[in-house]
């Protein structure tokens, strides 16, 4: 089990690097003065990946790799679940999904919130860890790599 999670992980940290102007999207919601785009990047699902009931384990791994090269997001703003519920449910994400989502707000941003998403039930309910992206962090992540 722990050789899988390794495996995906390696393959999602390939993704992060390469997260592709392809599947951005743009959402607004002027009543609540919301306005960003979202690059987003469907990884598997856990069904699928024979992950499942591993899902926290998964999110916490994510955040000691990530972690390191990137600055961790402790809460996630309104705007920021409502980017992600918006770009989910648009995508037809379904329970046990794997996306990765990069929030900004420019369309050709380097800099936002990185954000992995395992889908629990609906676009609202999810596992998720964060970080804080920019050119330096993504910098030290192709280091990393």
């Amino acid at each position: 089990m722990k050789k899988k999670l390794i495996a995906v992980l390696t393959v999602l940290l390939c993704v992060v690097a390469s997260l592709s102007a392809e599947s951005v999207k743009h959402y607004t919601n002027k009543s609540k003065g919301y306005d960003g785009w979202v690059t987003m990047e469907k990884m598997g699902n856990t069904a699928e990946e024979e992950l499942e009931g591993y899902e926290e384990e998964f999110i916490a791994y994510m955040e000691g790799i990530l972690g390191s090269a990137f600055p961790e997001v402790e809460e996630l703003d309104e705007e920021t679940q409502w980017l992600i519920s918006k770009a989910l449910s648009s995508a037809k994400s379904k329970k046990g999904d794997v996306v990765l989502l990069m929030c900004t707000e420019e369309e050709d941003s380097a800099e936002g919130t990185l954000v992995l998403v395992i889908v629990k039930s609906g676009s609202s309910n999810y596992y998720w860890c964060a970080f804080h992206a920019d050119e330096e962090s993504v910098s030290a992540l192709d280091e990393l790599m």
